[in-house]
């Protein structure tokens, strides 16, 4: 059986997807983001045959089934210098040690040949790169030899990030030799237009709403003491310093308030110095890179979630924020900040709210008035939940990737043999 054109099963053998991506969970339970290996999960139960090719890493198998996944990992270069990929993706990887430059061609190269490989080895169908680079370039650059459809999804810092010169002109050769182009937002839509003047589709991530969901979340007693949370990477467009610099006005009002951090990164010494200098050690948890499957439990545990978000010096944001799905998913209010994509997730006062990006006081000011108001909290955490389930749950998600796919499929006359 496959999926028909209008989404409805058909007779036919599964299509068989090529997915190309430089981040994907390198063994069961890993920390890495999960979606493309969710995305993954959800189109193969629409009956799409999922092959996914990543980059290898120490401890990770070279060829394995995760889920209904079949995953390919191409090695490029000795397993104590595959340094490339993962912790917070290639260009802060690059940006960390200069001599990881010298693996780009060998990464580069290997990911070409494996992918040109399991395209004739495994009689793909359709390919599908996440990232514009360099799995976009990729696909496009060899579009011509693997002779089936290619779909690119971009997902923030390769439209975010400063584009210049060379590696502008290297998006708008990728993003116009694809078939189709997704983006997650309508921010990313046009900041994607403007660097490249395609402006794309919107089809966002998603999330897998019923792990993450709280049946019995309730309103919190006014006598409990609040607890914040906060997830993600510890890098600088996540503004984490920005929400401990309103900590010490939050515990004015509130004494016994505390907020957990969960994630690593490479700003987590210096924050832990502001929190040291600040005086709020009793009052912030670091609980560093945790694993995907443990991470439902923080947001059950939690009473308002805060993604205080900036643009990032090199123009990097957030491209729609999967942390606001999971918190939303779990009924959380949230409170966050006007910049990316996040205005597709938290419309201010009614799934949550939205303050101006490096305002500390505006972030205290709101998270004391959700702490004061625990009705007005519940009743935007249960906006949030319900919206996030309308529109971000994977099922409605890869319903859309999967009529992509089809309608691609149709058109090239290139299905499954």
């Amino acid at each position: 059986m496959s999926t028909g054109a209008d989404g409805t099963a058909t007779d036919a053998a599964p299509a068989r997807v090529l997915v190309l991506a430089s981040t994907f969970p390198r063994w069961e339970g890993d920390s890495m983001p999960p979606f493309i290996r969710h995305l993954g999960d959800a189109l193969a139960a629409r009956d799409f045959e999922i092959h996914v090719l990543a980059p290898h890493a120490s401890g990770a198998a070279r060829e394995e089934r995760l889920g209904a996944l079949l995953v390919h990992r191409f090695r490029y270069a000795p397993q104590r210098f595959e340094q490339l990929a993962y912790g917070g993706g290639i260009l802060e990887n690059l940006r960390a040690r200069r001599a990881r430059w010298l693996l780009v061609v060998p990464f580069l190269l290997a990911q070409a040949v494996a992918m040109l490989r399991l395209c004739r080895d495994c009689r793909i169908n359709l390919v599908h790169a996440h990232w514009i680079l360099p799995q976009g370039l990729l696909s496009a650059l060899f579009g011509p030899r693997l002779a089936v459809p290619l779909v690119l999804s971009a997902h923030g810092g390769d439209v975010f990030a400063s584009a210049r010169g060379l590696r502008r002109h290297l998006l708008g050769f990728a993003t116009r030799r694809h078939d189709a182009v997704t983006v997650n937002s309508q921010a990313m839509c046009q900041a994607l237009e403007a660097l490249t003047g395609h402006a794309g589709e919107i089809i966002p991530m998603g999330v897998d709403v019923a792990r993450f969901a709280v049946e019995a979340r309730r309103p919190r007693a006014n006598t409990a003491p609040p607890r914040l949370l906060f997830v993600g990477r510890l890098a600088e467009k996540k503004g984490v310093d920005y929400l401990l610099a309103a900590m010490p006005t939050i515990l004015e009002r509130h004494p016994g308030a505390s907020l957990d951090v969960v994630g690593d990164g490479p700003r987590r010494g210096m924050l832990e110095a502001q929190v040291r200098s600040l005086g709020i050690v009793a009052a912030v948890h670091f609980h560093g890179a945790c694993d995907n499957a443990a991470l439902p439990r923080y947001y059950a545990a939690a009473d308002l979630f805060v993604a205080p978000s900036i643009v990032a010096d090199d123009g990097d944001t957030e491209a729609l924020g999967v942390v606001l799905l999971e918190a939303g998913a779990a009924g959380l209010p949230l409170v966050t900040t006007d910049v990316g994509g996040i205005g597709d997730i938290v419309s201010d006062g009614v799934t949550g709210l939205v303050v101006p990006q490096r305002s500390a006081a505006a972030l205290a000011n709101a998270v004391c008035s959700l702490i004061d108001d625990p009705n007005r909290a519940f009743e935007l955490g249960r906006a949030a939940h319900a919206h996030v389930c309308r529109h971000f749950d994977w099922t409605a998600v890869a319903e859309r990737f999967a009529a992509l796919y089809a309608r691609l499929l149709a058109r090239a006359g290139n299905g499954p043999a």
